[in-house]
């Protein structure tokens, strides 16, 4: 709908309830996707996209098996392929999660991810959601 009609800073926080920094701590993956992709790489919402990099290298720091949880894992692939996370919390995330097999740069891990094009996540903002939504439509829910 473009630029026009984007949310202010004060409704996203309000949205999300995001009134204090321990409330990010307290989203879930689909919320903090969510913001991700709304938020791109819009300055208006800077605080929030650093608060929600932070609140992901967090999760990681203070899980000691991320690997079992499903909501971990999906993050953080999804998160290493978005375009509008930094590339210093990417790089903080692979070293956290100890992706990089011995003698791999980090570098490289991230290129490697990121060429599998999706994951689960598509990153695309210039979609056709006309198209999309038919394409629901003709599709069948069993």
């Amino acid at each position: 709908m473009g630029g026009h009609y984007l949310l202010t800073e004060k409704r996203m926080k309000n949205l999300f309830d995001l009134n204090t920094d321990e409330k990010y701590d307290e989203l879930n993956y689909f919320q903090i996707i969510t913001l991700l992709y709304y938020i791109e790489n819009n300055n208006t919402y800077s605080e929030i996209k650093q608060n929600v990099e932070r609140t992901i290298l967090e999760r990681y720091k203070n899980d000691e098996d991320m690997f079992a949880k499903s909501e971990l894992m999906l993050m953080l692939f999804d998160v290493i392929c978005c375009p509008f996370v930094s590339d210093r919390t990417k790089r903080n995330l692979i070293t956290l999660t100890s992706l990089c097999t011995r003698g791999e740069s980090i570098a490289s891990k991230i290129t490697e991810i990121t060429n599998k094009k999706r994951w689960f996540v598509d990153w695309d903002t210039n979609i056709d959601l006309e198209r999309i939504l038919k394409k629901k439509e003709w599709s069948s829910s069993y």
